[in-house]
């Protein structure tokens, strides 16, 4: 009889022991999947947070620069260009616009503009061709400073190139004036 019930209690016992080994696997795998989804929800509102935080900053960024060279432009004064590649030579004395005149293909043609600064600060300018021939015009300087009550002359050159077929070109000169 002693022998049968210290049987009986070391089988209770094992399955004690297996029963209380079950539960606690149970719980840990419950531990695992609810801190697997703590970690998931954890890294969601993570990545939701920067998302909006590099939005923010591109925003800003954005306007920033906006802002800036909007304001940072004092004026933007055009001049219309003409230019006439041709198998001859000629000029106009125009005072209105700049005409480079008639100019021969690998030939140039200059023209003098003289900017007058009437601004309280100095200011810092730049000389930007538009049009069908930009790529041929340059100026003798460009992204200079201009400083107050200073007036200043320039030239404008257009180097037609070689290859430049017979007509008549169109195109602008801005002269952007920018605080400094």
């Amino acid at each position: 009889m002693f022998c049968e019930k210290g049987k009986e209690s070391r089988k209770k016992g094992k399955e004690g022991r297996r029963g209380r080994q079950e539960r606690e696997k149970r719980r840990k795998n419950l531990k695992i999947k609810v801190s697997s989804k703590r970690k998931q929800r954890r890294k969601l509102k993570l990545g939701k947070f920067l998302l909006l935080l590099v939005s923010v900053i591109a925003i800003s960024s954005g306007l920033a620069a906006l802002f800036y060279f909007s304001y940072s432009i004092y004026e933007i004064k055009e001049f219309d260009m003409y230019l006439i590649v041709s198998d001859r030579i000629g000029f106009d004395v125009s005072q209105e616009y700049i005409h480079f005149g008639k100019v021969m293909p690998g030939g140039s043609s200059s023209k003098t503009i003289t900017l007058i600064h009437n601004y309280k600060k100095s200011v810092r300018v730049q000389i930007k061709p538009l049009g069908e021939f930009s790529e041929w015009v340059g100026a003798e300087e460009n992204n200079f400073i201009l400083k107050s009550g200073e007036n200043k002359s320039l030239s404008i050159i257009a180097s037609v190139p070689v290859n430049a077929t017979y007509g008549n070109y169109t195109g602008k000169l801005e002269v952007i004036f920018r605080r400094f």
